[in-house]
Parts: C-alpha cells; sequence; structure tokens
C-alpha cells in the first residue's frame, strides 16, 4: 500500500476494513497487529496476508448475474417495485427523467420500416367456435395467475384478483368477469376504433440504465390488458402453436426449448460445423411496423 502511494490513514482505513473478526474485542486486535506490522515495514506480511483474505471472500460477480436474472423475470412479470428492489445494490437502476432521456427514448421508437412484407389474398373466415372458450370462468382462472404492477391508472393485480375472486363481491365479481369476457370476445372478432381503446392500451414508461452509456425502456400495461391477452391466449394456443411452430418455440410448443437446445448441441458437435453465428438486431421490436403486423396477422393466425 505504501508503494501504491497511498496516505498512511487511507492504509489505515484499508487494513481495518477487510478481513475482520466478528467480535469487536478481536476486531481491535487484528487491527493493531496490522497497524504494528504496517508501522515496522513488514508489507510482505500484510500483502500475504491480504491474499489470504482476498481468496476466502465472496465474489460479487454470481451476486451480480443472478440480481440481473431476478430483475428481469420480474420485470417480464410486471413487478416493479420488486424488480428494483432485486437491482438496488446492481449496476442497473432506474434514470432520472430529462430533456435528453426523452430524446434517448424517443430514438428507441422510429418510424416504422418500409410495409413491403404485406400478405394479401381472400382472408379465412372466422368462426364463433374459435373463441366459445372465453367465458366468465375463464376469465375467473386466467385471473388467478395474475402479477404484477399496474400501468397508468394504479390497479396492480392484487387489487383486480380481489375484485374477481373475492367471494364478498360476489356476484357483482362474476358480473365483471362476463362483461370481461364479452369484451374480450369483442376485441378478437370486431373491428374497433383505436381512439375508443386509448387508455385500455396505455402504457407507463421506465427507463433504466444498459451498459455501458445506454438506455433500457420498460413499459407498462394496465392488468385489464394483461388478462384480456391471458384469455384470448388460451382460447387460440392451439392455432398459435400450428402458426408459429417450429420457428417460434415458446408460443406453447411443448418441450420446444429442449428440442432447440438438444440440435443445437448436436449441430456444434457435428464434424462439418465449425462455429455457430449468434445474430440479434438492434431494436428489432420497436422497428418492426405495426400495420404489416397486424395485416399478416389476419392471413397467418386469424
Amino acid at each position: 500500500l505504501a508503494k501504491e502511494g497511498l496516505p498512511k490513514k487511507a492504509c489505515q482505513r484499508r487494513l481495518a476494513k477487510e478481513g475482520l473478526p466478528k467480535k469487536a474485542c478481536q476486531r481491535r486486535l487484528a487491527i493493531e497487529r496490522r497497524l504494528k506490522l504496517f508501522r515496522e515495514g513488514d508489507l510482505h506480511s500484510l500483502l500475504r496476508e491480504g491474499r489470504v483474505i482476498q481468496s476466502r471472500l465472496a465474489s460479487n460477480e454470481g451476486k451480480s448475474r443472478n440480481a440481473l436474472k431476478a430483475f428481469t423475470r420480474l420485470m417480464l412479470q410486471g413487478k416493479v417495485g420488486q424488480a428494483l428492489r432485486a437491482i438496488r445494490e446492481s449496476d442497473v437502476a432506474p434514470v432520472p427523467i430529462t430533456p435528453s432521456v426523452i430524446q434517448e427514448l424517443a430514438k428507441k421508437h422510429p418510424p416504422s420500416s418500409d410495409s413491403s412484407t404485406l400478405l394479401n389474398g381472400p382472408l379465412l373466415p372466422k368462426t364463433d367456435c374459435m373463441f366459445s372458450q372465453i367465458s366468465a370462468a375463464a376469465v375467473i382462472k386466467a385471473a388467478k395467475t395474475l402479477t404484477g404492477s399496474g400501468g397508468p391508472s394504479g390497479a396492480n393485480s392484487d387489487l383486480w384478483k380481489h375484485i374477481l375472486l373475492s367471494k364478498k363481491l360476489s356476484p357483482s365479481s362474476t358480473e365483471l368477469a362476463q362483461a370481461i369476457a364479452t369484451f374480450a370476445v369483442k376485441l378478437a372478432t370486431e373491428p374497433i376504433d383505436p381512439k375508443h381503446i386509448t387508455s385500455y392500451v396505455a402504457s407507463r414508461l421506465v427507463p433504466l440504465s444498459k451498459k455501458p452509456n445506454g438506455i433500457r425502456p420498460i413499459g407498462i400495461g394496465e392488468i385489464l390488458r394483461r388478462l384480456v391477452g391471458k384469455v384470448i391466449t388460451r382460447a387460440l394456443k392451439p392455432d398459435i402453436i400450428e402458426c408459429t411452430a417450429p420457428i417460434q418455440l415458446c408460443a406453447g410448443l411443448e418441450s420446444g426449448v429442449e428440442a432447440a437446445v438438444h440440435a443445437a448441441r448436436d449441430l456444434f458437435e457435428s464434424e462439418k460445423c465449425e462455429c455457430i453465428l449468434l445474430v440479434d438486431a438492434s431494436n428489432a421490436f420497436n422497428s418492426l411496423n405495426r400495420v404489416s403486423a397486424l395485416n399478416n396477422i389476419n392471413y397467418i393466425c386469424p
């Protein structure tokens, strides 16, 4: 430490901070012994003791990695409060809202790409049986799996669970569930003016820091929108699997991810394979053309 040019007080604080016993009397003796070695100039003994202490210190790398995984999982579930607590001691943190941050967020949502990929032709007819499973019972079943914070309204999953699942609010809770089921069917089968559902599709934006100097936008939508999405997705699960497999493996395909892992391993272990290239498009989700996506869904998965 002395060779590094550190002041004497800084050296004393450094020696006293690391590798101290838990009991106060043992701490005092350890500090006195290290200060004596420092005053005598026995830096080799101090460095040797420092190496021993350093080898026994727990690494923060695994802790940071686990905190990031927990944060990602909780944010995807909409649990903003728990996610922020999970990263409180990590490098990921909410960014204060400033004009520069707002400008950076605007860059994350560029104008839509060209719509040259529009599908056309006769549409497959929709049948009522596709959404026959959407009922009050389906809404209540989906409500039991709700988690996370609320959108701009502030109504979180716990509030919606209480409204829909509490026996004290029956029969009003059942009537609300039936109204949500009717609304879900209407959204899935009839054209609706976007102006009428502005509040329904609104989200609150949380900017987070991203290494090295970037910003990661996180949008938290309304719980009602997640609930309706769950109900419609469960009703269309067989159709979604048929349309997306085997390209998309996390859309309900059973053991799809496991199959992808084994396929990648077999490919990598092949004698003809020299490497595997992983391609990740920059800001792909925010850059796609929503109009094209909605149009093509009518043909691919009506």
